[in-house]
């Protein structure tokens, strides 16, 4: 009987053993054979495309002629002379003066030619993406900022021209929304674009485009043309031109 307990014993101790190395062998393998990587999910369409994985070949560079267009037009006479500065210096002059709102036609000319200031940073910001195309976060912010600004003064402006009596300014208010259309849909092509450049420079673009046709068409259905028309005329074709171009070129090259 002491025979049998002892081989027993002896059984089970080889059996436990066997069913130890077993189980080492298998965390060795375990911890020797390398995990395989799981590919990771395209990127594509489903994740903005960020300043530092843009294309070297993606420059504002097309638009730099058109864009310093804009900013000549601030200082060419519009209409009787005058530039599109003037309403916005009488409007602050009398502001100061008075110390209250000025009356109705100071206010709205002010509001009409005010947009055309956005010509200044867009200007140069098209020059300094042209040389630097890696603008900073703050950069872009400030330029969605007064894009903002600028067209919703001019929407404002087309709410006045259809609030009126007349219908001299339907024309006018009816090609506005051809050229508001064709920024929004810039925009919207380049959305994925929307933490690099390209798409806020074509916002700034479109906003000073839409403002400037607005201004046009109006001037035109009343006064002659002149130096500043034609000039603010040009720039506006040539971004439309270059915009469509540039935006069908970046939104598949992004």
């Amino acid at each position: 009987m002491a025979t049998n307990a002892t081989k027993s014993a002896t059984t089970t101790c080889t059996t436990t053993t066997t069913t130890t190395t077993t189980s080492t062998s298998r965390m060795t393998n375990s911890a020797t054979t390398p995990a395989v990587a799981q590919p990771a999910a395209p990127l594509g369409y489903a994740e903005s495309a960020s300043t530092a994985t843009l294309p070297q070949h993606i420059r504002a560079t097309p638009l730099l002629a058109p864009n310093l267009l804009a900013l000549l037009v601030l200082f060419l006479p519009l209409l009787s002379g005058e530039t599109p500065l003037a309403p916005v210096e009488r409007y602050v002059r009398e502001l100061v003066r008075t110390r209250a709102q000025p009356h109705g036609s100071v206010r709205w000319e002010a509001m009409i030619t005010g947009p055309f200031l956005l010509a200044i940073p867009l200007a140069l910001w098209t020059i300094r993406l042209s040389r630097a195309p890696r603008p900073r976060a703050a950069e872009r912010a400030a330029a969605w900022s007064v894009t903002l600004a600028s067209i919703t003064m001019t929407i404002l402006c087309m709410g006045y021209c259809m609030a009126g009596s007349s219908r001299r300014f339907w024309l006018s208010i009816l090609i506005t929304m051809v050229v508001l259309g064709a920024a929004a849909w810039g925009v919207a092509a380049l959305w994925r674009l929307r933490r690099a450049w390209p798409t806020a420079l074509i916002a700034m673009t479109g906003a000073w485009a839409v403002n400037a046709i607005l201004t046009m068409s109006i001037l035109l259905t009343h006064a002659p043309w002149s130096v500043g028309i034609v000039a603010a005329l040009l720039a506006i074709a040539a971004q439309i031109i270059v915009g469509i171009v540039c935006v069908s070129r970046w939104r598949w090259d992004g």
